[in-house]
């Protein structure tokens, strides 16, 4: 039975990673199921391709040559399923583009790309070896000769492991000349590989060839990474005589290959080590890697995770986050609205269930091409703060209900006493009266305001609906804020009279506010201008004024609970800053749509638009 080997976790969506293939001097391609998924430059080159398109979704057997695709079969299959192969260097024949042979060296890994099971197979073109090779069996005479001229590191040594011949690539590379290892021992592995090269000979003097990837030391003593290809050479009698090494320098791959380990590991450990919970996901949803941060904050660990895919989750689609989640998985950068979630709805096999209020960011990770090849979601657990605006708004209930009473007491007894005064003729102290009853109604509304938004964020805001002619509704508000101010008069430009559907009062709320709002952020403008028009189904009130305006940086928020604009807290202007956020509430509780448009000391125009009903 074969032993499975363990699959190799390469970060190939890292973008040091992808950089680190491109700037590979050798060709290295990754498959899936036999598709090609990835070749960099140097593999384009082998085959003679002009860009990624001509080989990216091609099967490898159509570069491979004819006589080779079963065995090639047969590896791939082992591969990918995880068992260990006899060799992981083997050669092989390549069909380039143009028809072309090329004789090829492969070292092939198994690794997980994007959830999937991939081969990566790393590729040395060989031809001038082959070729070599090919003269070498052609004419033994002339050995030494083509040994001598050979643009590779070639030597031979006897059964012994002397040194027979050694060519001047070899000088190169390790250092010695011929003249010092001629008739010795090979220098090569000395003491610190002596038990490898032992083994390596006792292959070859059994008639067993080996490429292999070794380290070899220099006449300096430094270590050099070299491929080497060796076989026997047999007299007539197929007796072993002698051994014929070709040797590369290999040192810029395996520096290569290091620089991606490193990068594996510091791209592990980011994640790892963050303290924002991290979930990282294939393009398809499924989780490919969480971090301990995220374990704390859910209590789960990545195998409890086996068969979830995060785009069919329910739970997301009922929270109404879902819609959010796509766009990250589309390739665009995404802020999700908070939400609470409970494990037990979603995850199967949950020990203890989990809930937590959180808001995230979902962002794609690219490849040079564009491609999505992960997208990482990051957690923010809000659970606390959540609680802290329940106890919050549960305190903003109690205290407007205990206050509403007492108000109305001040209110009516206020009336009181100004009937008394005027019946006395005290005229002065009836007017005094009548202002304190109008500092009492401005009283009156915010505790309005604080009630609605605990209801609001209770879900027990109630609405009346019914049908009603939506001009007559704002003719009636307008006539009744026009007297708030001497200095503005609004202009009303009104469509064609409509009748919508919901509730009366609560449309006037959101007018009054706007109107309000208007008159009060406008103290030097002369007019407030009302539009409606009617389009698709929809009837749109739009009320403009000449002020102060919203600067950029606040438009996004205007409609937060409590938010005031930088450029209102500047001048003292009454309010909670509650009005705009009831408002929007009540809009969309209508199935309609409420925005701003503003700039800095430009006025500002609030709009709403809501179904004309049929």
């Amino acid at each position: 039975m074969n032993k499975k080997i363990r699959t190799q976790k390469i970060p190939v969506t890292d973008k040091r990673y992808t950089e680190l293939l491109n700037i590979s001097p050798f060709p290295i391609a990754i498959h899936v199921k036999g598709l090609i998924v990835y070749a960099n430059q140097a593999a384009l080159q082998l085959i003679q391709a002009k860009s990624q398109k001509e080989v990216l979704g091609k099967h490898v057997l159509k570069f491979i040559h004819p006589d080779y695709h079963e065995l090639v079969k047969q590896r791939m299959g082992a591969l990918m399923a995880g068992k260990k192969t006899e060799s992981n260097i083997v050669q092989e024949k390549f069909v380039t583009l143009k028809r072309n042979i090329r004789d090829v060296e492969l070292a092939s890994i198994s690794l997980e790309y994007n959830g999937e099971r991939a081969v990566q197979s790393t590729i040395r073109d060989i031809t001038t070896q082959k070729e070599f090779e090919r003269k070498l069996l052609q004419s033994n005479s002339t050995l030494e000769t083509i040994i001598n001229s050979s643009p590779l590191a070639i030597y031979v040594v006897d059964v012994n492991g002397r040194v027979l011949l050694w060519n001047p690539v070899c000088e190169k590379i390790f250092g010695w000349t011929q003249e010092e290892v001629l008739g010795k021992l090979l220098p090569l592995p000395q003491k610190k590989k002596a038990a490898e090269f032992k083994d390596l000979m006792l292959g070859l003097l059994q008639g067993k060839p080996f490429s292999k990837d070794l380290v070899r030391y220099k006449k300096d003593g430094s270590e050099i990474h070299v491929n080497v290809s060796a076989s026997p050479l047999f007299d007539e009698n197929k007796k072993v005589v002698s051994i014929v090494a070709i040797t590369s320098d290999v040192s810029e791959r395996k520096k290569t290959e290091e620089m991606l380990k490193d990068s594996e590991r510091k791209y592990r450990m980011m994640i790892e080590q963050s303290l924002l919970s991290t979930q990282i996901l294939s393009p398809d949803g499924y989780t490919l890697q969480v971090n301990k941060a995220w374990e704390r904050l859910w209590g789960l660990n990545l195998d409890m995770l086996k068969g979830y895919n995060m785009l069919n989750d329910k739970q997301l689609v009922e929270t109404g986050v879902m819609p959010y989640i796509q766009k990250g998985f589309s390739g665009e950068a995404t802020m999700i609205p908070a939400i609470k979630y409970e494990t037990e709805k979603t995850i199967k096999n949950v020990t203890s269930s989990v809930t937590k209020w959180v808001q995230a960011y979902i962002y794609p990770v690219k490849d040079d091409e564009g491609r999505i090849r992960e997208v990482v979601l990051v957690h923010e657990d809000i659970t606390a703060s959540k609680e802290f605006e329940r106890q919050k708004d549960d305190f903003l209930g109690i205290a407007s209900h205990e206050l509403k009473t007492p108000v109305t007491s001040i209110k009516m007894y206020g009336q009181v006493l100004s009937k008394m005064f005027l019946n006395k003729g005290d005229v002065k102290a009836a007017e005094l009266m009548d202002k304190m009853d109008l500092q009492v109604n401005k009283l009156s509304l915010l505790i309005t305001d604080l009630l609605d938004v605990t209801k609001i964020q209770s879900g027990r805001m109630q609405f009346n609906s019914g049908f009603f002619d939506f001009n007559e509704l704002l003719i009636e508000t307008v006539d009744e804020l026009q007297h708030m101010s001497e200095n503005h008069k609004i202009v009303l430009q009104l469509a064609k009279s409509e009748n919508v559907k919901g509730d009366r009062d609560r449309i006037g709320q959101v007018i009054t506010n706007f109107i309000t709002n208007a008159i009060k952020y406008s103290p030097n403008a002369q007019k407030i201008v009302i539009k409606t028009s009617c389009k698709s189904g929809y009837l749109t009130c739009m009320v403009q004024d000449f002020g102060i305006g919203i600067s950029k940086q606040d438009l996004p928020r205007i409609f937060d609970q409590f938010y005031r604009s930088s450029l209102s807290s500047k001048t003292t202007f009454p309010g909670l800053g509650l009005g705009l956020f009831i408002s929007k509430e009540i809009i969309t509780r209508h199935k309609g749509e409420i925005w701003v448009e503003s700039s800095s000391k430009k006025g500002t125009t609030f709009c709403f638009k809501i179904p004309i009903s049929t």
